[in-house]
């Protein structure tokens, strides 16, 4: 019995991989009863040695990784002390990050013994059995060259269904990933998918029917990993529509998250995700950046007016949750540009902005733009840009420092009510997050924040920092001015620290806290003889209607 060890690393528990799944069922195919295929999916959260145990305990013949910049220098201290511990069996790596640079990674790496390179669906398989079984492998065309150990990809790719029932069920609560088509149809410089020449699609009767049968395990989420899924206007509109039937017929659960073009959707796509239920499609939608030049030099389509529209438009129907994306560090853009982007997405109130860092990946068409402008980054992964020629290297870790505030204080949607009134108070809403990072940094330094210590925080910060800033008319940071909104609020700071301490109030229970913190000006410590009569009255009510359940009474200045 020949074994073959299969083996994932994900960066979280919650996710899942596809490319080694895609592997597992082509070699279940082949229907050969010597072979054991052995499917290990860890995290690299967990400690090298305890990997190591689960990886040698298998003994396998062939382990075969799958390569990321989030687990390719764990990857290469596993298969460096696999094969020292198991000296004949083969080590094989794929993936996005050992492609582009196999040669090099090759000649590091002595204990790998082959690289797949590009996809690898089905060259894999035959790299796999060919170890195992060289007298029953049907080999593709100069496909495998031994003498360099690279093992590209062919042209004709097919994927298959990559997950089985009983994994359909224990994975419901996990993220799933699904893939209806490969490539991109922009070329954006910094991304590997820019490097394909065409989209292929898989079969649109297939996909229906592959989403239909995973729907009916009823998973809590299921990614698409098509690099723009509305490249194709029909096609979308064709799985969009079968998912909300689908859905409505079935009374799933399941959300759907897309990466799309905001350019690309249609007046009639418009109308159709009006009618989608509540919570069933995420979208992603990345300008990256707003800055002109910057756009053109890193070749990505963007449309400020055609984006703006359809993003408000979809946030109108409040029934999709809105993921906006920026990258830090891009060639060409400076502080004042990134933050300039950055205001233009807040406006569109998304649920979700997140503020990424540019990855340098090897073979991007960006890595040589980037070296030529003496851009920094780090030589291993996650190649991520230190300094460029548009931000400093401190300017890079005051924003990695904003991300981390944007993150807990915005996208976590626990402190909703408060930090919504603060934008809605400014012409400039990201210097919330400014200012909110310079508060931070000076009161707490380093250090963790609890949970009840961050509304303490804010609630510090809009009393000592925010309120004389709006009393003057003021921000310090960026001269953010008030908005109409925020200006009727001039002259009254008092009326501003209420509302702005309720609205905090409102967030802190939504969150299930139950203690009386300092900050929170309570019902029970408040002396107005009428606001008490009132209580007496309403508990009186409510004991004659025999309502048992307790009580609590809070005061808000608005209703």
């Amino acid at each position: 019995m020949k074994k073959v060890a299969l083996v994932a690393l994900n960066s979280s528990f919650s996710h899942t991989n596809l490319a080694l799944r895609y592997i597992r069922e082509k070699l279940k195919v082949q229907n050969i009863k010597d072979l054991e295929i052995v499917f290990i999916e860890k995290t690299i959260n967990e400690s090298w040695l305890s990997l190591l145990d689960a990886l040698i305990k298998e003994e396998a013949d062939v382990y075969t990784f799958s390569c990321y910049i989030w687990n390719r220098e764990l990857v290469e201290t596993l298969s460096l002390n696999t094969k020292k511990i198991l000296p004949q069996t083969k080590i094989v790596w794929g993936g996005p990050d050992v492609s582009a640079q196999a040669d090099i990674l090759l000649a590091e790496n002595p204990q790998v013994d082959a690289i797949i390179c590009g996809e690898g669906d089905s060259v894999s398989v035959d790299l796999i059995l060919s170890y195992l079984f060289p007298e029953m492998t049907k080999y593709q065309p100069n496909s495998y060259d031994p003498e360099s150990r690279l093992y590209p990809d062919t042209e004709e790719i097919t994927w298959k269904f990559p997950y089985t029932d009983n994994e359909l069920q224990t994975l419901n609560e996990r993220i799933l990933y699904y893939e209806g088509s490969r490539g991109c149809a922009y070329k954006c410089t910094y991304c590997l998918s820019g490097s394909t020449y065409r989209t292929r699609f898989k079969d649109i009767d297939e996909v229906l029917a592959e989403l239909k049968h995973i729907m009916s395990f009823n998973p809590r989420q299921l990614k698409f990993i098509d690099r723009t899924f509305n490249s194709d206007p029909d096609r979308a509109y064709l799985i969009w529509q079968f998912l909300i039937e689908q859905t409505k017929e079935l009374e799933t659960r399941t959300n759907f998250h897309f990466e799309i073009g905001a350019e690309l959707l249609t007046d009639k796509q418009l109308d159709l995700l009006a009618t989608a239920p509540t919570g069933l499609f995420q979208f992603e939608i990345g300008a990256q950046t707003t800055n002109p030049e910057v756009l053109k030099l890193i070749k990505r389509p963007f449309k400020a007016d055609k984006y703006k529209k359809v993003v408000s438009q979809l946030r109108s129907f409040e029934n999709i949750h809105i993921h906006l994306d920026l990258i830090a560090g891009l060639p060409g853009e400076s502080l004042e540009s990134q933050i300039k982007s950055a205001n233009f997405l807040l406006d569109l109130e998304p649920n979700m902005l997140q503020l990424g860092f540019l990855k340098v990946l090897p073979a991007t068409p960006i890595k040589y733009e980037c070296d030529h402008r003496g851009v920094i980054y780090q030589q291993f992964p996650p190649y991520e840009v230190l300094q460029s020629d548009g931000i400093s290297a401190q300017e890079l870790m005051y924003l990695r420092k904003v991300e981390q505030v944007l993150n807990t204080y915005y996208n976590s949607g626990q402190y909703y009510y408060l930090i919504n009134f603060l934008i809605a108070m400014l012409e400039k809403p990201f210097s919330i997050f400014l200012e909110l990072t310079n508060y931070i940094d000076k009161q707490y330094g380093r250090r963790k924040i609890s949970q009840t210590e961050r509304y303490q925080l804010l609630a510090n910060f809009v009393k000592k920092e925010f309120k004389q800033q709006v009393n003057s008319n003021n921000l310090k940071l960026l001269t953010s001015e008030l908005s109409q909104f925020g200006k009727q609020f001039l002259d009254k700071p008092d009326l501003f620290e209420t509302v702005a301490i309720d609205l905090l109030k409102v967030d802190y229970f939504k969150q299930g806290m139950k203690s009386f913190p300092n900050w929170f000006n309570n019902f029970q410590n408040s002396k107005d003889k009428e606001l008490k009569q009132r209580q007496k009255a309403i508990q009186k009510s409510l004991k004659e209607a025999n309502h048992r359940q307790r009580m609590r009474f809070e005061i808000f200045s608005f209703s």
